[in-house]
């Protein structure tokens, strides 16, 4: 630990890339596995953030994402078809398919 009051200073924690990776812009939080998804009040920790908590069932995934409406940067209904894309990639990779087993 640095004492900063005494002169001390390291070049890591004045490195722009330091700084940077100290920032994150998703923000996310796993829920209890189950189906009751009332809200959780979770939400982007950054103007140009999302913010999603997710809850696994045996046959699904539930989502809640959040962005701020007066970020022109950010998009809920986009980063929601992403995750949807992306888990669609994942299905086909990962679900054998008919030939595997001929």
């Amino acid at each position: 630990m640095l004492r900063a009051d005494d002169g001390e200073r390291h070049e890591l924690f004045e490195d722009e890339l330091f700084t940077r990776s100290q920032t994150w812009k998703l923000s996310t939080s796993g829920l209890s596995a189950g189906y009751q998804f009332r809200g959780t009040g979770f939400g982007a920790s950054y103007e140009d953030g999302y913010g999603i908590n997710y809850m696994p069932a045996p046959e699904s995934i539930r989502f809640g994402i959040e962005s701020k409406h007066s970020c022109p940067q950010t998009s809920t209904q986009l980063f929601k078809t992403a995750i949807a894309d992306a888990l669609e990639d994942m299905r086909a990779l990962c679900t054998p398919t008919l030939h595997a087993h001929l």
